[in-house]
């Protein structure tokens, strides 16, 4: 699709409005096309200065709204093609999700991955397709910036967070110039094969049962690689 603003189009039924909503919904129409849906100038803005090609877009707040599937229609949707983001050199920490399936955690974690100086990400398993609207937001353009892979690394110390009594504590673990931080599920963490294939395991000593998978994220990243 070529750039330029379909500001004129006023039907539901026109098939760039139908495009775009499927787009938004349906994470095999994603693949298949290529494209993505984007929603607000804020993460248009993000995907141009990143250099996302950017497709359609539509400002007619009567059909931003029904696309974007909001009540409070956003100024702007628009559709771009999804950029390949290779990594310039080998990362030194690598955060791999196992099966994170919350849209919100996973852009979260991903923006909180970047923040941290991490350009690499592992998604293993059934986790949330990065290129859904709910991810988009949550991860505030950290997605064009960061390398998605689906295999770990090799050759690099991997470290599990559990919630076990017997791991590692996070603040005893050795010093690491490099290594990879496995996440799992919201509600039943890593799985048990994934568990053994890690050189380490480790938790973070609280109160209570256990941390959103984003805020243990974060706490895991931050103590590891040091902070930025």
């Amino acid at each position: 699709m070529k750039t330029n603003d379909s500001g004129g189009i006023t039907s539901r039924q026109n098939p760039l409005v139908q495009h775009l909503k499927k787009l938004g919904s349906d994470a095999a129409y994603r693949k298949d096309c290529g494209e993505f849906l984007g929603i607000g100038s804020k993460l248009l803005q993000e995907a141009e200065q990143s250099g996302v090609v950017i497709g359609k877009r539509i400002t007619n707040t009567d059909l931003t709204g029904y696309i974007a599937g909001m009540k409070s229609a956003p100024d702007i949707v628009f559709s771009a093609f999804i950029p390949v983001i290779g990594q310039s050199e080998p990362a030194a920490f690598t955060l791999a999700l196992e099966d994170v399936q919350d849209p919100g955690n996973v852009g979260t974690m991903l923006r909180t991955a970047y923040a941290l100086g991490i350009d690499s990400v592992v998604l293993l398993g059934n986790c949330a397709d990065i290129w859904q609207p709910g991810v988009l937001r949550a991860a505030m353009g950290a997605v064009f910036k960061i390398s998605v892979m689906d295999a770990l690394p090799e050759g690099v110390p991997v470290i599990a967070a559990v919630v076990d009594d017997s791991a590692t504590d996070i603040q005893k673990l050795p010093k690491f110039d490099s290594a990879v931080v496995l996440i799992g599920n919201e509600g039943h963490g890593l799985r048990r094969e994934t568990i053994k294939r890690a050189d380490f395991k480790t938790r973070i000593p609280i109160r209570g049962e256990s941390l959103n998978a984003g805020a243990a994220a974060a706490i895991l990243l931050w103590q590891l690689t040091g902070s930025v």
